[in-house]
């Protein structure tokens, strides 16, 4: 196929009449003046969006300054039809490139907010302002105990109080915290954002001392200690939807659709060996015994073991260790005090209000 066209080569101001041929690979020039040349159909390029009764002006994009002007309409369809690109179709080699750089820009994204999120999380949540931390929490907290009401009977809470700060006087440090009892069946116990830790009435109601409670109470205080909650929540949320909640874009539900209590304490290995060294420390210095954690740890596993045989999950035991890892291994680290060294952290009478602290109940308050 053959046809008489006006070339520009570039390199001087004169039109060559020339052929063009349609090779396989792009278009063959050939013309008595110039040497012949092969215009790859990726590297074409229009100057204007072709029409119809109106001249294709084509360009070599490695060629600079070279034109060619095709006048018939037989040609030009052809052109179209070898190099859809020209008409708005897709230039592989162009957009290949374009979507290489778009590639290595997102990834450059992604692994600038990876480092952020997984890499320093614990960072971020050491410079998160408080006001952050306390909405943070407050909303976690409501998500996590929905329509529970908070045991209020004030015999129990006076015990809770002094059980609590027997515990944070073991610690050189201790954080701000706020702790509340639910009326909630489940055995648990666990610290949200903003120091603020949960016990419900099924974890008293399983413990035996007020030992047992005090160990719990300490661990869950070591999470509020190293930020664990919000390192967790920074890993899972994500900076922008941490930042919507924290300025008002976002809710309780928000939090409780996105990450539900097993997502939100689903801390490392690394942040249990933490909290559990921070117990321990702090238990032995407020001359709290272990050994009465070491029996409740015990107790639960077998309570978690025999809710497996049953149904194969822990749907109906959601205990305190269902979230926390490696129970076995845990309880062999626990070390108890010498025989005489532990202190009473409640007496019999404070121990029995604590227990029945879900005698009276209010809706949830921050006080």
């Amino acid at each position: 196929m053959a046809s008489s066209v006006q070339y520009f080569d570039g390199k001087s101001a004169s039109i060559h009449d020339v052929r063009i041929e349609m090779a396989h690979d792009g278009i063959k020039i050939v013309g008595s003046n110039i040497q012949s040349t092969v215009w790859p159909y990726r590297d074409l390029d229009a100057v204007e969006t072709p029409h119809a009764n109106r001249p294709m002006r084509l360009l070599n994009v490695k060629v600079h300054g070279a034109r060619l002007i095709i006048q018939s309409e037989q040609h030009k369809n052809r052109i179209l039809e070898l190099a859809p690109h020209l008409s708005g179709g897709l230039n592989l080699k162009r957009s290949g490139k374009f979507i290489a750089w778009t590639a290595a820009i997102l990834v450059g994204v992604f692994i600038l907010f990876y480092s952020i999120l997984s890499l320093a999380p614990q960072t971020i949540a050491k410079i998160m302002p408080d006001t952050w931390r306390e909405n943070m929490g407050r909303q976690t907290e409501q998500s996590l105990v929905k329509n529970a009401r908070q045991c209020t009977n004030p015999a129990g809470q006076k015990a809770l109080l002094k059980l609590a700060g027997k515990v944070a006087a073991g610690s050189d440090n201790p954080p701000d915290f706020s702790v509340r009892v639910y009326n909630m069946k489940l055995m648990n116990a666990f610290a949200v954002p903003g120091g603020r830790m949960v016990l419900t009435r099924g974890l008293l109601k399983a413990a035996d001392t007020p030992d047992e409670i005090a160990g719990v109470f300490a661990h869950e205080l070591g999470h509020v200690f190293h930020r664990h909650s919000e390192v967790a929540l920074v890993r899972i949320l994500g900076l922008q939807l941490l930042i919507g909640m924290f300025t008002g874009g976002g809710d309780g539900q928000t939090i409780g659709e996105v990450a539900g209590l097993a997502t939100i304490l689903s801390y490392s290995r690394d942040a249990e060996r933490q909290a559990d060294l921070f117990a321990q420390t702090t238990m032995e210095k407020a001359k709290i015994d272990p050994a009465g954690l070491i029996a409740f740890f015990g107790r639960v596993k077998k309570l978690e073991e025999k809710a497996k045989s049953k149904s194969g999950t822990l749907s109906k035991v959601m205990s305190l260790l269902s979230t926390h890892p490696g129970t076995q291994d845990r309880i062999k680290k626990l070390k108890a005090l010498p025989k005489g060294q532990a202190v009473e952290i409640l007496t019999p009478l404070e121990w029995k209000a604590l227990k029945n602290i879900c005698d009276e109940t209010s809706k949830p308050t921050d006080t």
